[in-house]
């Protein structure tokens, strides 16, 4: 904090856009001969709005005539004004988690007349805009939010749910890989990245987040089991699932290939084993080559010869 916010009397509120009549009202305590004449102080120095007072220096504040220590009650008015306002953010949650979308927007659009650049308050509306399907008025709270916190992790991951909830895959792969790009060393961060690119079917680049998470804690498998039930199961199936449609229409072209018309009366179990054969021809090649390694293990799987008891 450098020397001047240090002279300004309350640097928390210098954005206000209240009336003053807000503080004039907690410092004469409804007595009406102090309310005018505090009022009339106020109008001296041109304070019209709680900021004209938050961003007065020591000097110019302490010189409004109070009846008593000026600096100690302009002090007691602000914190009392900081405790309604967080009052009045408790009571929006409150409204939010009760489902009264409608009611949460009234009382933050109120609350932001008076902190403009509160964060929680903005996260708070778009949050209540989004549960309403009105991502318009959502994305444009966050975009407010972001213009005062760039590379706010928060709101970027709030920027990807609605872009998600859009069908905007681009979007909030965008924004999902921005908060990876902030945080590099966070395992959440390029979990929910993977997790998501393999639902848009991203497979490789889903691998690769995947890959990036084992190489922060490669550890994750043995230490939280639990919590890798999800990227086990897509490794596997990335694995498996082919990239493009290429694969499964080669799949196809070779069944054909397969059961020709001399071959109709074949069996599926058949047709599965002479169809793997053949579209992983590379390794079974290997097979027929030597064939000696693959009747080595047919050998030792289990005994065949029948022992008779005489």
């Amino acid at each position: 904090m450098n020397s001047l916010s240090m002279d300004v009397f309350c640097p928390k509120y210098s954005d206000s856009e209240a009336p003053i009549i807000i503080i004039t009202k907690i410092l004469s305590k409804n007595d009406s001969s102090k309310f005018e004449y505090i009022s009339k102080e106020f109008v001296k120095l041109g304070f019209t709005k709680v900021k004209d007072l938050a961003a007065a220096t020591l000097g110019k504040a302490s010189s409004i005539k109070l009846s008593g220590d000026t600096l100690t009650l302009l002090r007691g008015a602000m914190e009392t004004y900081n405790e309604r306002l967080d009052s009045l953010l408790k009571s929006a949650n409150l409204e939010c988690e009760k489902g009264n979308f409608e009611v949460t927007q009234e009382i933050c659009k109120k609350l932001l007349l008076h902190k403009p650049k509160d964060l929680n308050v903005l996260l708070l509306r778009a949050k209540s805009f989004f549960m309403c399907n009105n991502f318009e008025e959502c994305i444009a709270c966050l975009r407010t939010a972001i213009n005062i916190k760039p590379n706010c992790p928060e709101v970027l991951s709030n920027f990807a749910l609605v872009y998600m909830k859009k069908s905007d895959i681009d979007l909030a792969k965008k924004y999902l890989f921005e908060i990876c790009a902030i945080r590099p060393y966070c395992v959440e961060a390029w979990t929910n990245y993977a997790d998501y690119l393999f639902e848009t079917n991203d497979l490789v680049t889903a691998e690769l987040a995947y890959t990036r998470v084992l190489s922060i804690n490669p550890k994750l498998y043995k230490d939280c089991p639990q919590n890798c039930t999800r990227m086990s199961r897509n490794l596997k199936l990335i694995v498996v699932i082919p990239v493009s449609s290429a694969s499964a229409e080669r799949s196809f072209s070779t069944m054909r290939r397969v059961k020709t018309y001399l071959r109709s009366t074949m069996k599926s179990s058949r047709l599965n084993n002479f169809t793997l054969l053949s579209i992983e021809r590379e390794i079974s090649g290997q097979f027929i080559d030597n064939p000696s390694a693959v009747i080595d293990e047919f050998a030792v799987m289990k005994k065949r010869r029948l022992e008779f008891l005489l």
